[in-house]
């Protein structure tokens, strides 16, 4: 018998989809995002803006040393930088179509997934715990601007989750297909990055306290990286294969993987 060794790409191995999409599995990630979704908006209407007594009421002296600092930031141009930051992160997932070996269709469904629970769990955390926003406690700002819902929503950052879920799906989508590429380290280091700066103008900009934004990564960073990861197809998961024929047995290593 005899032992051939072939080191490339097995033609196996190179034909099979990265991921696989089941449709019973896929109902219910959407399913379940849009539950959140659904019962996020229950606890929005039951949320009732702050009036003036409560207002009046907060004291920074309740607030862990932590995040006691971000009561005092209040910055516009902040604000404006973090709205850059979460809408330009929409282009790292985006810039996954150009791809050749990236299935389309499978981007945009584990895409869809990611950020529908990313997006679902933020909100019904805001609207359950009901945090006070930062700029609640500055004195600066006029009590007209403190009377609404939205300052009830601290925690999490939305805007650092949703940062978050793009960015890190747009890393670990590239590296399932490109694990070979020494530029999958810098793919990594910005899908790291660009949550970060997003964040920290959320703090500065006075709308978040520090573990705001620490959660809101931390989740999005999660669904961003494990709904991929959970539909990773296990049938081209190793990368060694056997085949054989009467002649003997083929075994072939995949060396991008």
């Amino acid at each position: 018998m005899v032992l051939f060794l072939s080191i490339g790409c097995s033609k196996y191995a190179c034909t099979q989809d990265v991921y696989q999409i089941k449709q019973s599995n896929e109902q219910k990630y959407v399913l379940g995002g849009a539950s959140l979704l659904l019962l996020s908006a229950y606890q929005r209407e039951k949320t009732n803006p702050p009036n003036l007594d409560f207002i009046q009421a907060l004291s920074s002296d309740n607030i862990p040393t932590f995040d006691r600092g971000a009561t005092l930031n209040l910055s516009t141009k902040a604000d404006h930088y973090s709205d850059i930051g979460i809408y330009a992160s929409l282009c790292l997932p985006a810039s996954l179509y150009l791809l050749p070996k990236v299935n389309k269709k499978q981007a945009t469904i584990l895409w869809g997934e990611a950020v529908i629970l990313t997006a679902g769990a933020t909100l019904l955390c805001k609207y359950i715990v009901r945090r006070p926003r930062p700029y609640m406690y500055n004195p600066s700002v006029m009590p007209t601007e403190k009377m609404k819902r939205h300052g009830l929503t601290s925690f999490f950052s939305g805007h650092t989750s949703l940062t978050a879920v793009n960015s890190f799906y747009a890393a670990k989508v590239f590296n399932d297909h490109y694990p070979e590429k020494p530029i999958k380290y810098l793919v990594w280091t910005l899908a790291a990055a660009w949550p970060a700066f997003t964040g920290y103008m959320r703090v500065k900009s006075g709308n978040h306290f520090r573990s705001d934004v620490m959660t809101g990564y931390a989740v999005g960073a999660a669904f961003g990286i494990l709904i991929p990861h959970l539909h990773k197809n296990k049938e081209v998961s190793s990368a060694w294969n056997v085949s054989g024929s009467a002649d003997g047995i083929c075994l072939s290593y995949d060396l991008s993987r």
